[in-house]
């Protein structure tokens, strides 16, 4: 029987998130993002700076972006073939998100800006101070030969495909953390990408099917989260059931 996901948490982990599109239109896409945003959202604050070169770290083989967009407290970077919407200060929670998202995507597709689409998906990066040893936070166990590993410093990122979707899960135990000019907090990231690949999809009919779309990346993401902190863990974050 699976168990149970929580609906809510007192206290978020969250502290970022990016939902993020790979596609292509007539023109990059950072050229007519701002135009798009203002036909669409008229009266609503939008402010738009350059993304510097080297100012965003980009996995190799991937276009940057190029162009910053602030818009209902998301920052969202546009590039070539990117658009990625990232959170604010606080995580607004996935309601909220998901509606701004879909509202935003949709104006980009009806106003004629994406023709053709090749990947989507969601990343959220989790935060847990270390006020007690990384075995009472997470849910895993790795061993090197005849070594366990348990409170060494550490990076691990692992792939697996899940149905159409692929989970991709970067642990660091010792990370530092520093947000919104808050002080800085030492512990360990859980870094939770899950993606998909779609380079034949018709647009429109990703357009009507975007909202499952994101419900079904959100709770495998959801799933993974759960799957891999202990219930230690779970119990200092508050959870509320349906």
């Amino acid at each position: 029987m699976t168990k149970p996901l929580p609906i809510k948490l007192g206290h978020e982990p969250i502290v970022a998130a990016a939902l993020e599109l790979r596609g292509i239109g007539a023109v990059p896409l950072h050229t007519v993002l701002p135009g798009v945003f203002r036909s669409a959202f008229a009266g609503e604050e939008l402010a738009t700076t350059p993304v510097q070169p080297n100012e965003v770290m980009v996995p190799l083989g991937q276009s940057g972006p190029k162009l910053r967009l602030a818009w209902r407290g998301y920052d969202i970077l546009v590039g070539d073939d990117l658009i990625s919407m990232n959170i604010g200060l606080k995580y607004p929670g996935w309601t909220q998100y998901r509606a701004d998202a879909l509202v935003a995507i949709a104006a980009v597709i009806d106003q004629g800006a994406l023709s053709s689409l090749f990947r989507y998906g969601i990343k959220y990066v989790n935060f847990f101070e270390k006020k007690t040893p990384l075995k009472d936070i997470l849910n895993w166990s790795l061993q090197l030969g005849s070594n366990l590993i348990s409170e060494e410093n550490l990076q691990l990122r692992v792939e697996r495909q899940v149905g159409e979707l692929r989970s991709i899960v970067a642990v660091v135990t010792e990370a530092i953390v520093r947000k919104g000019g808050s002080a800085d907090r030492a512990g360990c990231i859980l870094d939770i990408d899950t993606v998909c690949l779609v380079p034949n999809v018709d647009i429109q009919e990703f357009r009507a099917s975007l909202g499952e779309r994101l419900d079904a990346v959100r709770l495998l993401n959801k799933q993974v989260f759960f799957d891999l902190i202990t219930e230690q863990q779970l119990a200092t974050l508050e959870p509320t059931y349906a």
